[in-house]
């Protein structure tokens, strides 16, 4: 049990350096960081949930709305350091626009640094659901 301990512990210590580097690389323009995040996550959500995801942005770089994406179980993933609630609208309606909702049910925002209360509500346009308490993600859930 106590090995256990240790490495929950060191995997906790770890993705907080991680969101406290992304910050401060971040607040000096550098966004390298941020791409790496897009290959690190991926497995660490399909060891956690049993997704398949796989970065998208190999297919089309940059890939506006989605970063991961999972066929499989129809979810859609978007990586990002900006916490606004402005990111996370404009997320929402480029998954519209690319009509995504046609390929996944849900789409979750993973947050690298610090999740915010929301009190925004975001609209979908009733294309899919999206619930901030469910789908906007710091690093992990709790």
């Amino acid at each position: 049990m106590m090995n256990k301990e240790v490495h929950l512990k060191n995997v906790a210590e770890s993705l907080a350096l991680l969101s406290r580097e992304v910050s401060i690389l971040n607040a000096v323009n550098l966004y390298d960081i941020n791409i790496v995040a897009e290959d690190f996550f991926p497995g660490l959500l399909n060891l956690i949930y049993g997704y398949e995801l796989k970065n998208v942005n190999y297919l089309e770089k940059n890939s506006p709305a989605i970063d991961l994406a999972d066929h499989k179980n129809r979810i859609a993933v978007q990586v990002t350091s900006d916490n606004s609630s402005t990111k996370i609208k404009h997320t929402i309606e480029e998954f519209n626009k690319r009509k995504a909702y046609q390929s996944y049910d849900r789409l979750v925002v993973l947050i690298l640094t610090q999740k915010k209360k929301y009190s925004s509500n975001f609209d979908t346009q009733g294309m899919f659901t999206f619930e901030k308490t469910r789908d906007i993600l710091i690093r992990l859930p709790r």
